[in-house]
């Protein structure tokens, strides 16, 4: 995400990612966004955080489904295995993947 990109996201909304118990809060912009259907704005932030957790396979799971919304089916299947070789035994990610 760019820094104009950043500071269009209200302050509430603004990623805090300083620790690993910070990760719910940076993932709280993605979700907003995902939820109005945003989706090329949840993309970002999730970019965003996997800057910074880049091992986390919940990331790269949920960016995978924005991307099948968007009819992105090629990326998002390179998001859930991404997730799936963080951590095989993801249910969801073994799920989705076979659905695309």
């Amino acid at each position: 995400m760019d820094y104009s990109t950043f500071r269009k996201i209200p302050i509430i909304l603004r990623p805090r990612i300083h620790s690993g118990k910070h990760l719910f809060r940076s993932l709280a912009p993605a979700q907003a966004f995902y939820g109005l259907g945003e989706h090329e704005k949840a993309i970002e932030c999730y970019d965003y955080a996997l800057i910074f957790y880049p091992e986390d396979p919940q990331i790269h799971h949920l960016k995978g489904h924005s991307l099948e919304l968007l009819k992105k089916p090629e990326e998002a299947l390179n998001s859930f295995e991404k997730a799936l070789s963080k951590d095989p035994e993801t249910p969801n990610c073994i799920i989705t993947e076979a659905s695309i």
